[in-house]
């Protein structure tokens, strides 16, 4: 982890939600990776358990020396290391058997640093220091190799997994960790979720760990047919009657009564139209 993450000494900085279920703090991931980048140049994530990923090795390197020199100067490895290295997620924290590498490798150069200040520390010796360090907290080279499918997503049957990119343990290859991180991640690649690693925790570079991911192909749904819609019966025929207040012009005849203007009709017209009888 410390080598994916170019982070050989494996600063962390916890945050709420974490996988690290020892973390008490209340900070969000994003209030995290906020600090961590203003406290160290070129921090890009924070990874599931709160360690920071850095850009380059060497970015990392430099963020765990200023540490060191900053932070532990006025100690020496026995008085740091309790404040170091912390019982989390990886276990109890052994710092006496962290020492012992620390000065099993300075031995190895030559070297003893053994109650010394790490402010004190000559350029060998505080190199000694940081080898040591990166020794113990597993920094290991692998590689990283971008695996495809060898038949095409189209052909796969319904249990067909899709073959991940990963990284596998290889000292004797460099870490071109960056570009391979972004050839696993271009758009011709097969993998939908970046570099992941062979050992038990699967790593991506800025999600954390994940599972490979299996897709499964179902046929397309039919679509439902249907009988056609019988055609409507014939609308029986509407009889209207004519009723009394009709508006249609019913033809009335009546007998034409010619009244002239002799004497004699004037008493048949005021009978006709209701005036008083005249003389007769």
């Amino acid at each position: 982890m410390a080598w994916r993450n170019n982070n050989p000494g494996n600063l962390k900085f916890e945050y709420a939600g974490s996988a690290d279920k020892t973390v008490k703090s209340k900070r969000t991931k994003e209030q995290a990776l906020l600090s961590a980048q203003k406290a160290y140049d070129g921090v890009v994530d924070l990874d599931q358990w709160g360690n920071a990923i850095f850009n380059t090795e060497d970015a990392g390197r430099d963020a765990k020396a200023k540490l060191l020199t900053k932070k532990h100067g006025d100690k020496t490895i026995e008085e740091m290391l309790p404040k170091y290295a912390v019982s989390d997620y990886s276990g109890k924290a052994d710092t006496q058997a962290y020492a012992a590498g620390i000065h099993k490798l300075a031995a190895s150069r030559g070297l003893d640093l053994k109650g010394k200040k790490i402010s004190d520390l000559n350029p060998d010796e505080f190199n000694a220091l940081m080898d040591g360090m990166q020794k113990v907290e597993g920094f290991k080279e692998g590689k990283v190799s971008i695996e495809k499918p060898e038949t095409a997503v189209a052909n796969a049957g319904p249990e067909a997994a899709l073959v991940m990119p990963s990284i596998t343990d290889d000292p004797t290859q460099g870490k071109p960790y960056l570009d391979s991180l972004a050839a696993a991640n271009n758009p011709d690649s097969y993998s939908p979720g970046g570099v992941f690693s062979k050992s038990p925790a699967l790593h991506d570079f800025a999600a954390g760990p994940r599972n490979p991911t299996q897709i499964a192909y179902a046929a397309a749904p039919k679509v439902p047919t249907f009988a056609p819609a019988p055609a409507p019966a014939e609308a029986p025929p509407i009889k209207q009657y004519l009723a009394s207040n009709s508006d249609r012009n019913t033809p009335a005849s009546a007998p034409i009564i010619d009244v002239g203007q002799d004497i004699k009709d004037r008493n048949i017209a005021h009978i006709v139209t209701g005036g008083f009888c005249g003389r007769g």
